[in-house]
């Protein structure tokens, strides 16, 4: 970790132009001195993450077991903004919840896997811009396995998330 006062290299995650920058402990988001665009650096976007993750482990105070299951989703481009977290409620099993957060995250990560892009740039673009998704009953986070998904291009069903997500229920 970077003192407060030291001399911090981060990337752009726009034009990836390397800059080197005074290390805040508050510095979320810093403006490119190339492309003047605001971005958010790869290291400040994983220790929110990691923030929100143990922030939806605790539920009223302590873990919660049992069904049904809920799954938190970050959106990445707002990963300060709490109103932008989406609740998907009533997975029956923790399985369930655990393979939606994890298709969910990968499919959000192979929307920026094209022709020619390098693997380190779709791992900035998804930290950019991505989704994460979180089971709040275990702390289970999809980007835990992102190296991986980065590595392994996905099939169809492995992005498919949306055949197991949960039915709401009408009152």
């Amino acid at each position: 970790m970077i003192a407060e006062g030291e001399l911090e290299r981060v990337q752009c995650t726009f034009c990836f132009h390397d800059t080197r920058i005074p290390g805040r402990r508050d510095r979320y988001r810093v403006d490119c001195p190339a492309c003047g665009r605001n971005f958010a650096p790869v290291e400040s976007v994983m220790q929110a993450t990691l923030r929100a993750a143990e922030r939806a482990e605790q539920v009223n105070g302590r873990r919660r077991t049992g069904p049904p299951y809920t799954v938190r989703v970050f959106d990445l481009y707002h990963f300060m903004d709490e109103s932008e977290e989406i609740d998907i409620l009533g997975f029956p099993t923790l399985g369930q919840a655990r393979e939606y957060a994890r298709r969910r995250t990968r499919d959000s990560l192979e929307e920026y896997r094209t022709p020619g892009r390098a693997s380190e740039d779709v791992r900035k673009h998804w930290l950019t811009f991505g989704e994460d998704c979180v089971v709040l009953e275990d702390g289970y986070r999809g980007s835990e396995e992102i190296d991986y998904f980065v590595a392994k291009p996905a099939t169809r069903e492995e992005r498919d998330w949306l055949a197991i997500a949960p039915i709401p229920q009408s009152d």
